[in-house]
């Protein structure tokens, strides 16, 4: 378990606290809506040169998190919040629970995004290997094979057996 607190100069470190279990700052935090799909809009002016720097780093695609400003803010805000309640003991065991129940929306929706992503995929590779054999097109058969060997590796079961079940079908 990581540990929050201050380091003095001489390396030791006081005033700790244990980080909670299911807080990193590495997950991204970007709902926008609650659990029924309600959200409030928010507005914030921003210094010109961070705003222009926000949106390259969104523009540039190394935080597929990050598809919109908001994404970005809404991320920060969110992390300031765990910060505030946990480390500077502002706000109420209500604000933290709201916070862990956050995480935990945020790590389910991103499971079924990722399998909604694995399954239209793999119907993907099963319409290139159809369309493959109907059009007798050796090129499209082995480039789907190619990405369905690729994609077995990298996935989890049961989805690792569909796509080796496909393989061995082609």
């Amino acid at each position: 378990m990581a540990i929050y607190g201050i380091v003095s100069a001489d390396g030791s470190s006081w005033d700790t606290e244990p980080e909670d279990a299911d807080y990193s700052t590495h997950e991204f935090y970007t709902r926008a809506t609650n659990k029924h799909d309600h959200s409030v809009p928010a507005s914030v002016r921003l210094d010109p040169s961070i705003s222009g720097e926000m949106n390259a780093l969104i523009a540039s695609g190394k935080i597929p998190h990050y598809r919109t400003v908001s994404d970005l803010i809404r991320d920060a805000i969110y992390h300031r919040m765990h910060f505030l309640t946990h480390e500077l003991n502002v706000g109420d065991e209500e604000l933290r629970g709201l916070l862990a129940r956050e995480r935990e929306q945020t790590r389910l929706e991103q499971a079924r995004a990722r399998i909604e992503g694995i399954e239209q995929t793999l119907a993907t590779c099963q319409a290139n290997i159809n369309d493959a054999r109907a059009r007798n097109d050796a090129w499209l058969l082995d480039q789907t094979r190619e990405s369905l060997e690729r994609l077995a590796d990298a996935w989890n079961e049961p989805y690792r057996g569909k796509a080796r079940a496909m393989l061995k079908g082609m």
